[in-house]
């Protein structure tokens, strides 16, 4: 099975030549169009995952769900044909429509900017329909709520849309009364109590299968490949997703800002990937957490990632055109690959064209700070000499994965006190994680982990220096540098509001840092500035950083 390029399942069982087309992050049979036995066109598109050097586990995840969405509406009865590609979706789509004699071909809106610039000449010419996606709980109504002037705020869109749909409220109120519990979330986690183990699943003949396809169609592919932790038939997504609520909600919310090097997850759940495959749905997601008995600012707190913030970058992305529409912001000419030669040595180039596929480019280019240092092999495994960053980057490379504080106040707080590329790092998150796609990462990286949008969708940029981090990890326990004396990352900070103070005055929760920043010795300043020069120059050239580089 699935050993051609051709696999046709049930032949003779639909006699409809209206056919819908699914994409690879589409893979649940609870969306209308596949009601009523509709034939159903799935394409595995190796010219696509080719066009970054994407996370060996993020393939893993997603051909294993998509080969087993098959086989399963195939099990149903339904017609199916699946097409393994080395051509554009475009080309692919086009003869499949011949090949298959269809009379029409309709697919749920893609929710990836790409997919949809690559598909927009068949559905100019009508070759493809396209319906609105059903998979999201918010549309662009909502985002009207959340906009002051040309700002968007989560707050306002989150407050509006638990009020439209009436979840956690009574009687038109927020339960408990307050619309977020954040201020109750913020424990530090010492191990106590104990961290669940997430469940492993057996490799059948499908998943060696594509584990073996990976191997030589994608070796040159960055990360390691973790095969007990693939769900991908329903009943292991069903499975994993009965442990989440069994094992991680109860404790969810007041850990969710802790890192640890003794937990990668914590109570994190790590459905984010099978999520935006919509293997399961978000309705169904925020409805189960919702019926939980456990305490309110764990359910609220999880709910709120789910109804709130990822719907809320999705609509952002949408609603700019992936922040293309943003005033005097270039886009890159080609996807870019994050820094890849700093782990391969060689240069990454597509296994396809030399030139991108037609409505493909290499995304927008907002930048605030105007920042523009390229990322160091320190994102690619190299050691740095900072164990915060080394542990959660080995991580990354391990497993597809760490959760969203390790994102934002490890890998982009540290970019954006090094004036890194915004662009390059958020290529690189793209090209990391199992769950990312670009609705996700582009409003995460480019507007929050760096706020190179400026106050577009956040108030103040993201950064802090080591004491946050030795608040709310064990990461400087095992570190060579003291965070209340040596830390580089402490200076870092005070450098960094420095370096951009004019811009940053604007910002009036950045007073009191500022504030203090004002009272800051010369003496201090000058070894600020000499602290990011040094870190600049030495992870730029892979070297480690030592205590004795800044005595």
């Amino acid at each position: 099975m699935f050993d051609q390029k051709i696999t046709d399942f049930n032949t003779e069982s639909a006699d409809s030549k209206d056919w819908v087309f699914l994409a690879h992050d589409q893979l649940n049979d609870g969306f209308s169009l596949l009601v009523g036995n509709r034939p159903l066109l799935l394409i595995e598109n190796h010219r696509y995952f080719s066009r970054r050097p994407y996370h060996k586990q993020k393939l893993a995840l997603v051909l294993t769900n998509q080969r087993e969405f098959a086989t399963e509406q195939a099990a149903k009865g339904r017609r199916v044909r699946y097409l393994i590609t080395e051509s554009t979706f475009a080309e692919s789509i086009i003869k499949s429509i011949d090949d298959l004699g269809a009379k029409s071909l309709t697919m749920m809106e893609a929710a990836e900017r790409e997919m949809r610039a690559e598909l927009s000449s068949l559905t100019a010419n009508r070759d493809l329909k396209v319906v609105p996606h059903e998979g999201w709980l918010t549309n662009s109504d909502d985002m009207k709520a959340a906009r002051t002037g040309n700002k968007w705020r989560m707050d306002r869109f989150y407050q509006h849309v638990r009020k439209r749909t009436g979840i956690l409220m009574e009687a038109g109120s927020p339960r408990g009364g307050k619309y977020s519990f954040d201020p109750d979330n913020r424990e530090p986690w010492r191990g106590e109590p104990a961290a669940p183990t997430p469940p492993t699943f057996a490799v059948d003949d499908l998943k060696q299968a594509v584990l073996n396809l990976i191997a030589k169609r994608f070796a040159r592919h960055p990360g390691i490949i973790d095969e007990s932790s693939l769900p991908a038939s329903l009943e292991e997504v069903e499975q994993y997703w009965q442990w989440c609520l069994d094992n991680c909600m109860e404790n969810f919310g007041p850990y969710e800002d802790a890192m640890s090097t003794k937990s990668t997850g914590i109570f994190h759940t790590r459905i984010s990937a099978l999520m935006n495959l919509h293997r399961l749905l978000p309705s169904r997601v925020v409805h189960d957490v919702s019926e939980l008995d456990i305490s309110l600012n764990s359910k609220e707190g999880f709910i709120r990632q789910v109804l709130g913030w990822r719907e809320f970058v999705y609509q952002i992305h949408r609603a700019t055109d992936g922040f293309r529409k943003l005033q005097a912001t270039s886009c890159a000419e080609r996807p870019g690959d994050g820094g890849y030669s700093n782990w391969s040595k060689e240069a990454w180039t597509e296994d396809t064209d030399s030139e991108p596929d037609p409505g493909v480019d290499g995304g927008a280019c907002p930048d605030y700070f105007k920042a523009d240092n390229p990322l160091p092999a320190a994102y690619w495994g190299e050691k740095s000499g900072l164990n915060c960053l080394d542990t959660v980057v080995a991580n990354v490379w391990a497993e597809g994965y760490s959760h969203h504080i390790t994102r934002l106040m490890v890998l982009s707080n540290i970019a954006t006190l090094l004036d890194l590329s915004p662009r390059e790092l958020t290529d690189w998150f793209w090209i990391a994680y199992s769950d990312a796609w670009d609705w996700v990462v582009e409003p995460n990286v480019l507007g929050m982990g760096t706020h190179s949008t400026g106050d577009l969708m956040t108030t103040k940029p993201y950064v802090a220096g080591s004491n946050y981090i030795n608040k709310m990890s064990d990461f400087c326990a095992g570190c060579k540098f003291n965070p209340k004396k040596n830390c580089p990352i402490a200076r870092l900070y005070w450098a960094f509001l420095d370096r951009h103070r004019s811009k940053l005055e604007e910002t009036r929760r950045l007073f009191m840092p500022l504030n203090s920043l004002a009272k800051r010795s010369d003496a201090d300043k000058e070894l600020d500035r000499k602290t990011f020069a040094i870190c600049r120059k030495k992870l730029r050239d892979a070297d480690v950083l030592v205590p004795e580089d800044f005595q």
